[in-house]
């Protein structure tokens, strides 16, 4: 098959993955794409798309974890030449092992089985990263010790011969899991006592070895048999073995490592448990990335400056230093010091050549000492995939470590993309085209494609005009009669709320209707009662927004300025219904606009007009706004008061649809935090919620994002400037409570950064639940 469709084909493979199809899906693959694979580079991307498939949204569609390490360890034992994925495999089986608690006696235990892997230990180190995973089984090793079947055993692997011909990263793992294991031994840490998340129901290993069992397997001497020229047998320690084999590694952190290990276990073994008392933890990915090093840290400066000079000087210091090194080497036998000298100095030229950064050696450049043999190793216990099912439920860590500034990652998961059907599609869907025809049955008929794409354009027409009919009556608000008395009636028409940089402005229309048939009605004129607490002169003011009265609101800003408090008349009497009126009564102010010269009978006026709020919203919109309409009528003076309510609609825009992940994650995680609750309980029964919503989300201009049995959830937007639009949202709960003595109401609560909108909010939907259930 072509290389180009098994790669889309495995794509389209791996974005058709579900929680139910996972499993038989990986186990497929594994079995026909890895086992039996056409070529190296197919099997390697394979093994990417296992793991890249089971990490989807942080391990979301996996639930037996024991089946998915069992995947990893068939993963780990493939046979290639070039192995590609040995550093995501080994990371894999790593985090599974830290993470999920439950599934560490079945890892540490079929783990530790590949440290004498011949597929692991005979890799070419040059062309293949499979050595990696020997790394990871040395580190799960070492961090769970206490599920070992047998520490000694392990010990001996970890120390072997071959591990000492592989790349010093796995030398260094290896040491170091051996001074895991003897400190456990020794003295088990609390954590390792402390089993929770699924460990303490699991019964742990008999294995009874003692510090002088396990010390002797770590610090082994093996014994060969030589012959002398003479003939005689002389029984001779071998030159290196066990820990001291990586004591006089070329590498030096290999070195470095054993040198601890060897200072803790043999001369104070109580240092080791304090070293490994803390358990590492997972860290989230890129959380790394996130940390922000400090600004007096160089990351570019060398830890020792003066390193190559100290270097050369311990180069010509070595001849003179021979007799210390009988005493330090000394405890190896007799003579093992001259060997040793002798073997460094042969291995001198060499030594150089390790401290620069990626240099190692091929298997035939080794030493013949340390050559790799071919190792006999069975394979661990099988765990074929494909005739295992999961069968158990574990839970996953997902308390992962991350700095403050950690932004996670986007989702890793495709969105689903929606299919589009036609119509024959539709038609021959459910026709069961096993089962022949009987004589009085015919195939359903379908539409020419001309004709489909017509109906489709009229469908599409018609659902633009619906929504935007909706739209059209959602925006309109209902007029609202601010006076009514024999001869006249006031009526104002809201029209929208516009916010700007100079405030917010709130446009309506003012009708004014004169009743009487046969008298007029002259100079109307309508203006603020201002309040010392709600309504100041300074945070509100009427307006025209007529398009001739820009010289009349310059007139009132430069009369408030300067405190003159005379009418502003003007001289052509066509305008005169619209001066600005400035007045003064006792404690209250008034600043107002002409409406209209004069009304006659039987005829109306409107006049646009604007409420316009100059630095914020007053602190509660619960009490309606009062304006003063002064007329005349018959050459009598009338004055009258008015109630014009603001409501919450006035502010609010009809808002879009919204998913409940969207609306918890970002409307209430991340842009509603800090916004204040406002709260209220209604003596209504959650069941009369349904029936209110169409009283409630049109005129609230609120939209519905989830609605259950006992809780009910709206999402709506002010209208804000682009600068301030995260500031815009309003969440809205529903939600079914105790009241007393038995009774059940509704709890409403109104999350929004404008105070006095929510409390108007909560108000408006009481009254209207109020009113349906009346």
């Amino acid at each position: 098959m072509d290389v180009t469709i098994r790669r889309k084909a495995l794509e389209l493979l791996q974005g058709l993955v579900t929680k139910k199809n996972i499993v038989p899906t990986i186990n497929s693959m594994m079995e026909r794409c890895v086992r039996s694979s056409p070529d190296e580079d197919w099997s390697n991307r394979i093994i990417a798309t296992v793991i890249e498939v089971a990490q989807t949204n942080d391990y979301s569609m996996l639930q037996d974890f024991e089946w998915y390490f069992g995947v990893l360890l068939d993963i780990s034992l493939v046979n290639l030449t070039c192995y590609q994925h040995g550093t995501l495999v080994q990371r894999e089986l790593v985090t599974v092992l830290a993470r999920v608690n439950a599934v560490r006696q079945f890892g540490v235990q079929s783990i530790s089985e590949l440290l004498c892997n011949s597929t692991l230990l005979n890799c070419d180190a040059t062309r293949s990263t499979q050595w990696e995973i020997i790394k990871a089984a040395a580190f799960l090793c070492g961090e769970y010790p206490y599920w070992l079947r047998d520490k000694r055993l392990t010990c001996e692997r970890l120390l072997s011969n071959h591990i000492s011909a592989m790349h010093p990263e796995v030398q260094v793992a290896c040491v170091a899991a051996v001074g895991k294991i003897a400190a456990y031994t020794h003295q088990p840490c609390p954590r390792h006592l402390a089993l929770s998340h699924g460990e303490e129901e699991l019964s742990l290993p008999d294995d009874p070895v003692t510090d002088a069992e396990l010390l002797a397997v770590i610090l082994a001497q093996r014994v060969k048999e030589k012959e002398n020229d003479g003939g005689d047998e002389d029984t001779k320690p071998e030159e290196c073995a066990g820990l001291q084999l990586f004591c006089h590694s070329v590498y030096p952190d290999v070195q470095e490592r054993a040198q601890l290990v060897f200072y803790h276990v043999l001369t104070n073994p109580d240092v080791g448990p304090s070293l490994y008392v803390e358990e590492l933890l997972s860290v989230a990915v890129g959380a790394q990335a996130a940390v922000v090093p400090p600004e007096d840290l160089d990351l570019d400066e060398p830890f020792c400056a003066p390193l190559p000079p100290l270097l050369r000087l311990s180069d010509s210091d070595d001849e003179g230093n021979t007799d210390g090194e009988d005493d330090e080497l000394g405890f190896l036998g007799s003579g093992t010091a001259k060997r040793q000298r002798r073997q460094e100095e042969e291995r001198h030229g060499e030594v150089a050549a390790f401290y620069i950064k990626g240099m190692t050696r091929t298997r035939e450049e080794l030493p013949t000492d340390v050559q790799v043999e071919t190792v006999a190793a069975a394979p661990p216990q099988s765990h074929s995939v494909s005739s295992y099912l999961p069968h158990k439920t574990h839970s996953i860590n997902r308390e992962l470590s991350r700095p403050s500034n950690y932004v996670a990652a986007a989702s890793t998961r495709r969105p689903k993309e929606e299919v589009e059907e036609d119509e024959a599609t539709k038609k021959f869907r459910n026709v069961d085209v096993t089962r022949a025809l009987t004589a009085d049955e015919k195939l359903p008929e379908t539409l020419p494609y001309t004709q489909l794409l017509q109906f489709r354009t009229s469908a599409a027409d018609e659902k633009e005009e619906v929504q935007a009919a909706e739209a059209a009556a959602a925006a309109a608000f209902d007029p609202v009669v601010l006076l009514e008395e024999r001869y006249l009636r006031v009526t104002a028409y809201v029209e929208s709320c516009h916010v700007r940089k100079e405030g917010i402005l709130l446009a309506f229309d003012v009708e004014v209707s004169n009743l009487a048939s046969s008298s007029s009605t002259y100079d109307v004129r309508l203006c603020i009662q201002y309040d010392e607490d709600n309504f100041t002169q300074q945070g509100v003011r009427l307006e025209s927004r007529d398009a001739n009265d820009a010289n009349n609101n310059n007139k009132i800003n430069k009369n408030r300025n300067r405190g003159d408090k005379k009418n502003n008349k003007s001289g052509d009497p066509n305008q005169k219904q619209e001066e600005v009126v400035v007045e003064e009564s006792g404690e209250n102010s008034f600043v107002g606009v002409g409406v209209a010269e004069r009304v006659k009978g039987s005829t109306a006026v409107r006049r646009k007009l604007g409420v316009r709020f100059l630095s914020q919203l007053p602190a509660s919109l619960v009490k309606p706004l009062t304006l003063n309409l002064t007329y005349t009528r018959g050459k009598k003076p009338v004055t009258a008061t008015l109630q014009l309510p603001l409501c919450y609609p006035y502010f609010a825009k009809v808002p879009k649809d919204i998913t409940p992940t969207e609306f918890r994650e970002t409307i209430l995680g991340k842009f509603l935090v800090a916004a204040p609750l406002v709260t209220g309980l209604v003596g209504v029964n959650l069941s009369r919620v349904p029936l209110a919503l169409p009283l409630i989300l049109p005129k609230l201009r609120l939209r519905t994002v989830e609605v259950f049995r006992d809780i009910t959830s709206f999402y709506g937007v002010l209208h804000a400037r682009k600068s301030t639009a995260e500031n815009a949202h309003v969440a809205v709960l529903l939600r079914e409570e105790a009241v007393e003595e038995g009774r059940k109401g509704v709890s409403i609560a109104v999350k929004a950064h404008q105070t006095c909108l929510a409390e108007s909010l909560v108000q408006e939907i009481a009254s209207r639940m109020m009113q349906e259930a009346s």
